[in-house]
């Protein structure tokens, strides 16, 4: 099914209510994903690297 809806266009998508009832039920499941599981009140912090892997020859050249 993914790979169907991406290959569909925007309109033949809208013009096909099966198509439209199963983006919803992904948007549904994607909502209900995001609610359960992802903490809005996190907030990511910069780390410092404490190991570079880069070659020297290559950070010379940047």
């Amino acid at each position: 099914m993914e790979i169907l809806l991406i290959a569909m266009t925007a309109e033949t998508r809208k013009k096909d209510p099966r198509m439209m009832a199963a983006l919803k039920m992904i948007d549904r499941k994607h909502l209900s994903y995001w609610n359960e599981c992802i903490d809005e009140t996190y907030r990511p912090i910069d780390l410092q690297p404490e190991v570079i892997m880069i070659s020297k020859k290559v950070r010379e050249s940047m």
